[in-house]
């Protein structure tokens, strides 16, 4: 069998005007020639690197990519490296790639990194799901030269998060913001696992959660996205379960530690489920993000099986897509579904786009 090792493209957009992303610019140049019933000028599709995996190159990369000032891309690949752990991974602008980093096995250096967060100092930080002194995550450091240090390692539940999954982000004063998936005191959902967690961390190391999931129909449970600041220090966020019917909710943390569940998901087929990834939020401060499951065409609903952690169990988690209409489960790593991106405004209301 062929194995795929992953790779990274660029897409460069003919005549694309205004400062805009060029993700945003693809979006926006689909929309209006849509609208306009024109037909689309095609985009110039190039591939940067191919990954060749283990020892010498990453493999499996699963997380976005930072972009510096010189135009350089870094990014975080799940597997490969010398140990097969995961890498750090660098493309220059002339389209030449290098492994910065190779994670070590044990809970020492960390294993399934998250993607990077540039800060104004000019290190890279991150996240990896299991490392640390627990085997639950930790957070990192590396330099442009590919040095790593720890400099936070998760204990895991009742008094802190465990299993951080989409790295951090920095504010002005150099304090990191992040996300666990589980960990905090014992919820309504999963008991003693945790529902997770939203925790900052201060130039010296402290750590301080600033939010503990509790799950049930007031509160969001399993946070499986990144953070979005805002000029007024408010995170937003989205966990992918928990709310009014547990399809999940979009929330607000404010800076005094106040959270605020903006939006529950209502779950097909009016409405999406399991809200996962980054929020993005618009000059008018609305905001847009994808649902995993759920919207009109949702034939098939999503189960999350996740492996027993705390049994030092090493598999890799898979998705459970079970035919509704069969009641059969199909087994696939993250199966193939249509997803409706929604809108949401600052007081909550969603629109479907």
């Amino acid at each position: 069998m062929k194995r795929v090792l992953s790779l990274i493209f660029r897409i460069r957009l003919q005549g694309a005007v205004g400062p805009i992303t060029a993700a945003m610019g693809l979006v926006l140049t689909l929309v209006v020639n849509l609208l306009a019933q024109q037909p689309l000028t095609p985009p110039a599709f190039t591939i940067l690197h191919s990954f060749t995996g283990p020892p010498n190159d990453g493999r499996n990369p699963t997380t976005g990519l930072t972009l510096d000032s010189s135009g350089n891309l870094y990014g975080t690949t799940m597997m490969g490296g010398a140990f097969n752990d995961g890498a750090v991974f660098l493309v220059r602008t002339d389209g030449s790639e290098a492994m910065l980093y190779s994670f070590p096995p044990g809970n020492a250096g960390g294993t399934i990194p998250s993607g990077l967060t540039l800060g104004t100092d000019g290190n890279f930080y991150g996240t990896t799901m299991v490392g640390g002194l627990a085997g639950v995550g930790n957070v990192f450091l590396m330099t442009p030269a590919g040095i790593v240090t720890e400099l936070y390692s998760f204990a895991g539940p009742p008094n802190d998060g465990s299993r951080p999954r989409y790295g951090v982000i920095r504010d002005s004063q150099g304090n990191l913001f992040g996300t666990t998936e589980y960990g905090g005191p014992p919820c309504a959902i999963s008991g003693s696992v945790g529902c997770g967690t939203v925790f900052r961390l201060s130039l010296d190391g402290t750590e301080t959660i600033l939010h503990s999931f509790a799950g049930g129909t007031n509160d969001g449970a399993y946070p499986m996205g990144g953070l979005l600041e805002d000029a007024a220090g408010n995170l937003y966020g989205v966990a992918r379960a928990g709310g009014s019917t547990g399809n999940g909710v979009v929330f607000k943390l404010s800076p005094d530690g106040t959270e605020t569940v903006l939006y529950s998901f209502l779950g097909p087929p009016g409405d999406g489920a399991t809200p996962m990834g980054t929020l993005i939020q618009d000059g008018s401060g609305n905001f847009y993000g994808t649902t995993q499951n759920g919207g009109a065409n949702s034939g098939r609903y999503g189960v999350q099986v996740e492996p027993d952690w705390y049994r030092n169990d090493t598999a890799q988690p898979w998705w459970a897509v079970i035919d509704r209409r069969e009641e059969s489960p199909i087994w696939r790593d993250h199966g193939p579904r249509r997803e409706p991106l929604w809108h949401d405004d600052k007081r909550g209301v969603r629109t479907k786009l």
